[in-house]
């Protein structure tokens, strides 16, 4: 399950990579904070939303429909919030 958020981070990557092509910007600076912004909500996600949330049932052994829904939520609204970090931010900065 771990394999869908690793190829959502390298589409982000390639994503990201693309626009800084295209917009004249450094490719390496902005595929980095892309990955970071992905990983980072994941992680936050994860550790600081669900886990408190779920206590120790986030360490039990739930069924795999569970861990899978609660792996693509994760997933979900990583790739979101790079979304909005690529249009918000990304989007508006100068040719270097």
């Amino acid at each position: 399950m771990a394999a869908i958020g690793g190829v959502l981070a390298i589409l982000v990557a390639v994503w990201f990579y693309n626009t800084a092509v295209k917009l004249d910007l450094n490719p390496w600076q902005w595929i980095i904070g892309g990955v970071i912004i992905f990983y980072g909500v994941k992680y936050l996600w994860v550790k600081g939303i669900l886990k408190p949330l779920l206590g120790a049932s986030l360490a039990a052994n739930h069924s795999g429909v569970i861990r899978l829904i609660i792996e693509l939520s994760g997933d979900a609204l990583a790739a979101f919030c790079a979304m909005l970090f690529r249009s918000r931010i990304m989007l508006r900065q100068k040719p270097e």
